[in-house]
């Protein structure tokens, strides 16, 4: 192809893809507006459709505002008019929409606001003066009871309808009888009837005496008409019952409806109510000729034939339309053959792709099981679908026991083929409609819905331990791993859905640390209770940062020479809302806790800056500080200490003793002495705190390089009374003596232990009876006391 050709062949290239650009713009266009004008039509139908709708409702409406109003008029209840003016209000409300949704000056547009015109008319000319009427009368306890008996006018309807009945029958019996003189004779005694009905309700209408002739004079024919009718029985022709019942009938409707009604019209004549009003009040007629109007007016609506010629527009609009586009969409896939064959094959190699990575997303690459992404997901519907059910699912999140070394030996092809078959395996197990997936290395979780307890989670779970227990056969090789499972039920632990896995996993590291090759159910109310405890340290751990804790000192003396030998140093919490709060509050909660080590490195830093203070003051004695057996026993407690020292280079560290608990030192008592004595080498003294209540020894008595021996205050207490007790103490005192330690009783509370210690030989002593814990700044007005006194010289 000559270089000219192929520029002609470009440049006709380039004119096609002109040509089809200008198409589908041309195609674009005829598509846009057609749309443009059907969903303009379509907009006004869906108008007249709402406004079709609209005055239905407002018909509807009507009716209970006319039952509502006529109820109130009848009972002349409150509530009765309180529904009667919210359904009004109600009605106002639909008629404003109506004349909303209606454009322009059109007949419709008339219409609704005839309908507005009328229902405000009504409610001025007619509602408001008859309930300010019927309001009136309720007023008048007797003109109230009159009016009532007019208003009740159903039971005379009633016993009208069963006389019209009975002479109904009696009638067809004459006819099926060929008695044309007893249909005549019932024919003149339902004209009497009916007389009288029409004279008495004019005259409940108008209150003229002259409107109730036709009923006295009916009341006279029909006597006369009701002997001649008994004369004609007599014959044989009819049962003396059939008569005896209709003239019962008739007398009642005179003595329980007609009659009353009468004299209550009368009454009502001479009451306060005007005539006029209670016969609009009694017939109802201008209320039942405005709701006609209105419902009228409705009809016509309803029925306008806009609607239709409305919807026939659109129709053939939309048919003109899709003629239209029709020929456009021909034309356009004329064109558009070429380029769909290009892009068919671009959109299913992109389908393609994006299946692929829709599967890498939510699937494992090696076991082809659920990833945490669509576990996640699962979990969450299946939660939901709990709720709903009000059942319980299980979350068992495990490890496979032995897998590391495993694959550590036989290298990762081999343990990659290991995970492959133990999954294969455990999804088998599990039963159609739970879920396993696989969140990373040797790690699964499996979820089993529609459980009614978690006891029924417990045939599963072993055949998870099951099946990944079973021996795997690879190459030459028979490999064996087993699975710790740790377990967590839904709704029993109302976490979300993370927080139940992490639940699960939390048990399943206690499954690991029972032995392996089990399963161990998470306990919410431990886990609510290390929560708890968390909260407690992490409060604790604030204090410490915002320096809200204190130090107290309790006093300790000689009684035999009435000197102060130095204090012990308690800490108490001064919390901002709570005041002073005593130890025994709060360091169970850091027992064993890194924090116990910090709070005790404060004290002994706090301890060291208060000996210098009151060496400025002049006033120099040791500070015992108590040290718990968790801070003591760290391999580098020494190191530490010697830091604190440092800090404090300035202080005597002979005048800080550490007091260890004897239970505390008991518990490797080689450490600890190792640790006692590389603190004697700074200068630092121990005493051997709570002694007596731990299982010593005179081993360890010996072992251990404590200064002093400290009596724990449960045998001073009940020394006075309790031989066994004082048996103690002289056991101790002995013991201290023998191996040349001082001794100190705590728990001194009144002179006669005081006396009773000394006799004993014990001089040192501390407790209520000789000082409380009191803030540093007390100390010193003590002591000038104290000396003073000397009130425990023996």
């Amino acid at each position: 192809m000559t270089p000219f050709n192929n520029k002609k062949n470009k440049r006709k290239v380039s004119y096609s893809y002109l040509i089809i650009l200008m198409l589908i713009v041309l195609i674009v266009g005829v598509i846009y507006t057609g749309i443009s004008a059907i969903l303009s039509e379509s907009r006004q139908v869906r108008n007249n459709y709402e406004l079709l709708r609209l005055s239905e409702s407002v018909d509807d409406t009507l009716m209970e505002v006319n039952a509502d109003y006529s109820d109130f008029m009848l009972t002349g209840e409150d509530i009765k008019l309180e529904k009667f003016n919210r359904h009004k209000k109600q009605l106002d409300k639909l008629i404003g929409k109506g004349k909303q949704l209606v454009t322009g000056e059109g007949q419709q547009a008339a219409r609704w606001s005839k309908v507005a015109e009328l229902m405000t008319r009504w409610e001025q000319q007619v509602v408001q003066p008859e309930i300010a009427v019927r309001q009136q009368i309720e007023q008048n306890d007797v003109a109230l009871a009159h009016f009532e008996t007019l208003s009740s006018r159903l039971v005379g309807k009633a016993i009208f309808d069963d006389i019209r009945g009975l002479l109904s029958a009696l009638h067809d019996k004459f006819e099926e009888r060929s008695n044309e003189k007893g249909k005549a004779l019932i024919d003149l005694i339902t004209l009497s009837l009916v007389n009288m009905e029409t004279g008495q309700r004019g005259f409940l209408l108008s209150g003229t005496e002259e409107s109730l002739e036709p009923f006295e004079e009916g009341k006279m024919r029909l006597a006369i008409q009701l002997e001649r009718f008994r004369s004609h029985a007599a014959s044989g022709n009819v049962n003396a019952s059939d008569i005896d019942a209709l003239e019962r009938r008739i007398d009642d409707w005179l003595r329980k409806a007609a009659i009353p009604e009468i004299q209550a019209r009368r009454e009502l004549n001479n009451k306060s109510v005007s005539n006029e009003d209670l016969t609009t009040m009694l017939a109802g007629g201008l209320t039942q000729q405005y709701i006609g109007n209105v419902r009228d007016l409705l009809k016509e609506i309803i029925i306008d034939e806009e609607l239709t010629l409305n919807t026939r527009k659109v129709e053939e609009a939309s048919t003109d339309l899709f003629i239209k586009i029709a020929i456009v969409l021909g034309i356009l896939v004329l064109f558009m053959v070429l380029m769909l064959g290009f892009m068919r094959t671009q959109a299913f190699k992109l389908v393609n792709y994006r299946s692929k990575l829709e599967h890498l997303a939510h699937y494992d690459t090696l076991t082809n099981l659920p990833n945490r992404v669509l576990l996640a997901n699962q979990l969450s519907q299946s939660m939901a679908q709990c709720r709903r059910r009000k059942q319980s699912l299980a979350v068992a999140f495990m490890d496979l026991d032995g897998f590391k070394a495993i694959n550590d030996n036989h290298g990762h092809k081999v343990g990659d083929e290991l995970l492959v078959a133990v999954s294969q395996r455990m999804k088998n197990s599990l039963r159609e409609g739970d879920m396993l997936a696989r969140i990373g290395g040797d790690e699964f979780i499996a979820v089993m819905v529609d459980l009614s307890g978690p006891h029924d989670s417990e045939p599963a779970l072993q055949r998870l331990l099951d099946a990944a227990a079973k021996p795997v056969l690879i190459g030459d090789d028979v490999l064996n791993v087993t699975t710790s499972i740790g377990v967590n039920f839904y709704p029993e632990d109302s976490s979300d859905a993370e927080q139940l896995m992490r639940h699960a996993d939390q048990a399943m590291y206690l499954a690991k640390q029972a032995g392996k090759n089990q399963f161990y159910i998470f306990d919410t109310k431990k886990d609510s209770a290390y929560k708890a405890l968390g909260e407690r340290i992490g409060h604790i751990r604030s204090a410490l940062e915002q320096e809200h804790f204190v130090l107290h000192y309790q006093p300790q003396v000689n009684m035999c020479t009435g000197d102060v030998i130095g204090v012990e140093a308690l800490i108490r919490w001064q919390h901002p809302e709570r005041g002073l709060i005593p130890p025994l509050e709060f360091l169970p909660a850091i027992e064993s806790h890194n924090l116990s080590i910090k709070l005790g490195e404060w004290v002994i830093s706090s301890a060291l800056a208060q000996i210098k203070q009151w060496h400025d003051d002049g006033l120099s004695f040791t500070i015992s500080v108590n040290i718990s057996a968790y801070q003591l026993t760290q391999s580098d407690f020494p190191e530490r200490l010697a830091l604190l020292l440092h800090q404090h280079a300035d202080v005597d560290s002979n005048l800080l003793e550490l007091e260890i608990l004897e239970t505390a030192a008991l518990s490797d008592i080689t450490q600890v002495s190792d640790v006692m004595d590389a603190c004697h080498k700074l200068g630092v003294r121990f005493a051997l705190d709570d002694f007596g209540t731990g299982y010593s020894s005179l081993t360890y008595l010996r072992r251990l390089p404590a200064q002093q021996v400290k009596i724990d205050q449960s045998f001073v207490r009940d020394m006075l009374e309790d031989p066994d007790d004082l048996a103690i103490i002289k056991g101790v005192v002995g013991l201290a003596n023998a191996f040349k330690r001082d001794v100190i009783a705590e728990g001194v509370e009144t002179r006669a232990h005081g006396k009773a210690l000394l006799a004993l030989g014990c001089e040192q002593a501390q407790g209520y009876g000789i000082a409380r814990p009191m803030p540093a700044g007390d100390i010193h007005p003590w002591v000038q006391t104290w000396q003073q006194t000397q009130s425990w010289q023996s």
